[in-house]
């Protein structure tokens, strides 16, 4: 497929008009420099029910510049084009992970669904889960490299939490069960957040010095500390939920797991330098432990599993008290 076409085929895609000479311009940019994007590390982006297409909106058109540049990368290297990192070759997974972030934003459409009453609910969650379940069968087969193994499963089990979840709340709505259609449908729109912030993560990846990597880490722990539901999971009291309240305890899991994966966006982001690898694994690993956790209870919550929420709690404790205990290991800038 020519350059040309594919430029044209996204903008077409994303209902935007090129500038005039925007392709010419974006061509000799690719070609004479590495692309970065540029975003602050440990930026939180909370979206409202309609707020995705805003929202992603700021990011798309860089996103497919992203997608572009891996494109033109790796079918033109003749050009001269050089990844901006060193070692393994990371540019066909961060073009897999651009291409599918654009088709996704792209596949919306006009409407999604914006409360219990909405009657374009079924077909609006229907069309998000066709588009994230094509993402996970896109991330098949595909080699990932070391730096992304962590945040590879949480997008795969975000990815698949939030189809269930899309699920359950077209059958609570048609149920007639509000509680359970909110929450699950909270459950189903966080997913939006997580891509949207994987998307610049992947593509502007880079090996940091000890100091700037320390600094992002006390940022996001700070977060972390400062999150109010998050409090409960940083202490040693077990945590507890009613089967009757089941359903809107997932509300605070949501809440707590946008910070653990937010927190390991942003390591994935300012990657850590070679002298702090044992330590930076560790932190990863209980990363990816907490937020496997945190999944679990709300794929248990939603379902009413009060023993199995009870379960994922204490995995979710005895990891982020592990993230901790990581955390204070690595030498403060």
């Amino acid at each position: 497929m020519e350059d040309r076409t594919v430029f044209d085929q996204f903008h077409e895609a994303l209902d935007v008009e090129p500038r005039p000479g925007s392709y010419e311009r974006m061509r000799l940019s690719l070609t004479t420099n590495p692309v970065v994007l540029h975003r602050q590390p440990g930026f939180r982006m909370r979206f409202s029910r309609v707020g995705f297409r805003v929202a992603a909106a700021v990011v798309a058109a860089v996103i497919v510049v992203v997608a572009l540049a891996a494109y033109l990368s790796l079918h033109h290297s003749s050009v001269g084009v050089v990844p901006a990192q060193h070692g393994p070759d990371l540019r066909p997974y961060q073009a897999v992970i651009a291409r599918d972030y654009a088709k996704t934003y792209a596949s919306e459409g006009t409407g999604h669904c914006n409360s219990f009453a909405d009657t374009g609910c079924a077909t609006g969650i229907g069309r998000v889960n066709v588009n994230l379940q094509a993402w996970l069968q896109d991330l098949k087969g595909l080699s990932v490299p070391s730096r992304f193994t962590q945040v590879d499963a949480m997008l795969r089990a975000h990815l698949a939490e939030a189809i269930e979840a899309g699920n359950i709340a077209i059958v609570a709505q048609k149920a007639g069960n509000v509680a359970l259609f909110d929450s699950a449908l909270n459950a189903h729109l966080e997913v939006r957040a997580f891509i949207v912030a994987i998307a610049p993560a992947v593509a502007d990846t880079q090996v940091v010095d000890a100091a700037k990597y320390s600094s992002s880490v006390q940022d996001q722990m700070s977060a972390l500390v400062a999150c109010t539901p998050c409090g409960k999971y940083l202490a040693t009291p077990p945590i507890t939920c009613a089967k009757a309240q089941l359903a809107s305890c997932v509300d605070d899991v949501v809440a707590v797991d946008a910070q653990v994966y937010n927190f390991e966006l942003a390591i994935v982001q300012l990657a850590a330098p070679a002298t702090l690898t044992a330590q930076d694994a560790n932190l990863q690993k209980d990363l990816g432990a907490a937020d496997a956790a945190l999944v679990a209870m709300k794929r248990a919550g939603l379902a009413g599993d009060t023993a199995g929420f009870a379960t994922s709690a204490a995995a979710a404790q005895h990891a982020m008290a592990a993230v901790a205990a990581d955390v204070a290991t690595i030498p403060k800038a």
